[in-house]
Order: structure tokens, then C-alpha cells, then sequence
């Protein structure tokens, strides 16, 4: 989802927001289809994949469309407590943890959903 603003140009300008809700097993899949949103009849257009499970989500890009705003908060829920989290391999430092919900949020991840992203909790 993406942060309302005062128009419908300032919200499409937005960065997006990503929940995932993760089932008592563990895992989380979903879809999200990402064009111009003005476009008729609609043009190039982008497909997102995204799949969770032990401890890892997976968001794959498919498309010609070109997202220009980055994924800067990613919530999970019902995640175990992780030492650690990482976008790419790469350590993440802002992160927290609620325990009493098991709700982990990652911010400013800033991450780009024109490619393939991995994101791991430990």
C-alpha cells in the first residue's frame, strides 16, 4: 500500500509500504499488478510476486513498467524474533521487534521492485 497524500499525483509519488501476514505454518504468498494507474487502454504494466517462508521473503519483478518508488517499510507478522535481518545479503539496522504481537517491521529498506529482492529474518 502506499501512504495517502493531499492528491492523487502525490500519492502515486509515494513510497510503498508492504504487509505481510504470515499463516500458522509460517508462509505468505501474494500478488500485486503495478502500471501508471492513468493509462487507457493500460500500457506497460509489472507483475510482483511475493512468497514467505522459513524465515525469508521473496519478491520476484516481472514487466516492462519501471517502478520509480522504492519498498521502504516492510511489516511481517507472526515472525519468530530474528538476531539479525537482511535485504540482499545485506545487514539491516533499522528493524524492530514486538514480541507480544511477533510483528517485525523493517524501515527505510529502500528497496527497488524492479528486480529480484530477498529479504531474511534469523
Amino acid at each position: 500500500h502506499q501512504e495517502p497524500g493531499y492528491t492523487i499525483y502525490e500519492t502515486r509519488e509515494g513510497p510503498y509500504a508492504l504487509l505481510v501476514s504470515l499463516n500458522a505454518a509460517g508462509t505468505a504468498f501474494g500478488t500485486a499488478y503495478v502500471d501508471d494507474g492513468i493509462s487507457f487502454p493500460p500500457g506497460p504494466s509489472r507483475c510482483l510476486t511475493f512468497q514467505a517462508a522459513e524465515g525469508t521473503l521473496k519478491i520476484e519483478s516481472k514487466g516492462e513498467y519501471a517502478i520509480q518508488q522504492k519498498l521502504e517499510t516492510i511489516t511481517v507478522l507472526g515472525a519468530q524474533k530474528p538476531a539479525q535481518v537482511t535485504v540482499q545479503g545485506w545487514m539491516v539496522q533499522e528493524w524492530t521487534y514486538e514480541e507480544a504481537t511477533e510483528e517485525l517491521v523493517v524501515s527505510n529498506a529502500s528497496v527497488n521492485l524492479n528486480g529480484q529482492v530477498t529479504l531474511s529474518w534469523r
